[in-house]
């Protein structure tokens, strides 16, 4: 890769971790922290800005979902503008393809909603192309955490009903990831486990002794402590809604 190639990925990775933080910050303390619309506007990059928009991908809408926010017009320019910018060439993998359909079916779903209101997509991932029911469960798991980011409040379909019918192979697959020091795939993961029933097969993961050596670890990693602040978020409002 030319220099100048990997130094334009390393200013977007610098983004992006930077917008995870912001997002982060926002889910710790709702209301704090600048809208995606003044992030991208107050950037001293704006190409980078976007970018970072581009590769978080569903997650820039996680405060809206969590109530922490409200999407305004600004923010819903700015992503849709993220996703014109950098399309999708024709190579983008089947992972890429969904998350963009998720990213673009939650911010059509959520237009001129209050925060906190539940966004359903259950028509926006498609996934035969990349998970097989009998797939073995070591590459399951790689790809369930790479899409990962569809793992948010609302979001039903195909990815969230393997996520539950496989909850022992999402908790092999944490189990692995911890062992590997993979701490981001294992914070990926766990965010699926929140999602799958809870009285489903994960008795033998101790999902909140995996969060809180994450949260030991991973403090310095921001899109990490990002993916651990959500899975705390989703096994909350998941408790919740199994006691009505």
């Amino acid at each position: 890769m030319p220099h100048q190639d990997t130094a334009l990925m390393e200013e977007y990775a610098r983004a992006a971790d930077d917008l995870a933080g912001r997002l982060h910050r926002c889910l710790e303390t709702p209301g704090s922290g600048a809208a995606l619309a003044d992030y991208v506007q107050g950037a001293s990059d704006r190409r980078a800005a976007l970018a970072a928009v581009r590769v978080l991908g569903p997650d820039v809408l996680a405060p809206a979902l969590f109530g922490s926010r409200r999407i305004e017009p600004a923010d819903r320019e700015v992503i849709a503008t993220a996703l014109a910018h950098y399309p999708l060439d024709a190579g983008g993998t089947a992972e890429t393809t969904s998350l963009d359909r998720v990213t673009t079916g939650l911010l059509h779903r959520a237009e001129g909603a209050v925060s906190g209101d539940g966004v359903a997509v259950d028509d926006g991932v498609d996934v035969d192309a990349f998970l097989r029911p009998e797939e073995c469960w070591r590459p399951w798991a790689q790809h369930m955490a790479r899409v990962a980011s569809c793992a948010l409040p609302g979001v039903c379909g195909p990815l969230v009903e393997q996520a539950r019918t496989r909850a022992a192979d999402l908790g092999r697959g944490v189990a692995r990831a911890m062992l590997r020091r993979d701490y981001r795939t294992a914070a990926r993961l766990a965010r699926w486990t929140a999602l799958a029933d809870h009285r489903a097969a994960i008795e033998q993961l101790n999902v909140e002794a995996v969060m809180r050596h994450l949260e030991l670890c991973g403090s310095a990693d921001a899109r990490l402590s990002l993916d651990v602040r959500i899975t705390r978020l989703l096994r909350t409002r998941t408790r919740r809604e199994g006691t009505r």
